[in-house]
């Protein structure tokens, strides 16, 4: 079920640091699950198609129609790729970056500065593990599954703004914004339950970190820190639904960033 805050968080920058000085390349990237026509094409190279245990360095991987695919590298970093993605990863910085479809990332602490983009907004992706679907031209969303990230929009001519992402909340970016809105929170539980980069694939490598998120959220849930709504966003897009008294949803005109709404997976 969709939730909402009763209470507001005083968010204070000061308190979230993360800095990779030395960061380590991401080294000994491998496909380690593939489903049906996914491609990778390395600096200088055309595109070709790839396999499970495909080694994995810099380059830019796309994948097709009903198509999905995981990268695992020797950090247990993780990039998984719904279908109909482009992705380009740059080993030696530690950039992911998102230019159209869904992916998710889940990278240890403590093993280097590593970042995520789509579009004009970057992430700190270390120590979290995120959701993030871009569509060009239309919309961003991320969703922190656990973990604490930094997000900041950067556009020429303007200065940087930059929020927290917390676990269990989201935030959706629209075309031409100067600023980030406030971030929602979401049913976590019931976005694990239904997230097709959960249900879809094996357990991450630390999927641990996101069942104690599940159940810390809960805890504040039975303690009154939240309250269900019947709101949704269901699968890719940013189409807020309301669910009837019988729970089949319909269409709201209830903009994003005004409530809580529990949004259901990306498409693999």
């Amino acid at each position: 079920m969709p939730i909402i805050r009763f209470h507001l968080t005083v968010l204070v920058s000061l308190a979230f640091a993360v800095v990779g000085l030395n960061a380590a390349v991401l080294q000994g990237g491998r496909f380690t699950q593939i489903s049906r026509d996914v491609r990778i094409a390395e600096p200088a190279g055309s595109p070709k198609r790839v396999a499970v245990n495909a080694e994995v360095r810099s380059g830019v991987i796309r994948s097709g129609v009903e198509s999905r695919a995981e990268i695992t590298f020797a950090d247990q970093s993780v990039v998984r790729l719904g279908d109909k993605t482009e992705v380009s990863i740059d080993s030696q910085s530690r950039g992911i970056e998102l230019k159209s479809g869904a992916v998710l990332t889940q990278v240890p602490a403590g093993v280097g500065s590593t970042t995520l983009k789509a579009r004009d907004i970057v992430a700190t992706a270390t120590g979290t593990t995120l959701i993030v679907e871009y569509s060009p031209d239309q919309y961003a969303k991320f969703i922190s599954a656990e973990g604490t990230s930094r997000l900041c929009l950067k556009r020429s001519g303007w200065s940087s703004d930059c929020v927290l992402l917390r676990s269990g909340q989201m935030i959706i970016v629209g075309p031409g914004a100067k600023m980030l809105p406030e971030a929602v929170d979401v049913d976590l539980g019931r976005f694990i339950e239904t997230c097709h980069f959960i249900t879809q694939f094996h357990p991450l490598p630390d999927q641990q970190r996101v069942v104690k998120a599940v159940a810390a959220q809960g805890g504040q849930k039975s303690h009154g820190a939240f309250a269900d709504t019947n709101l949704v966003i269901l699968g890719r897009g940013t189409l807020v639904s309301k669910r009837d008294a019988a729970g089949a949803p319909s269409p709201s005109k209830q903009p994003p960033g005004k409530v809580s709404p529990t949004p259901a997976p990306p498409h693999p």
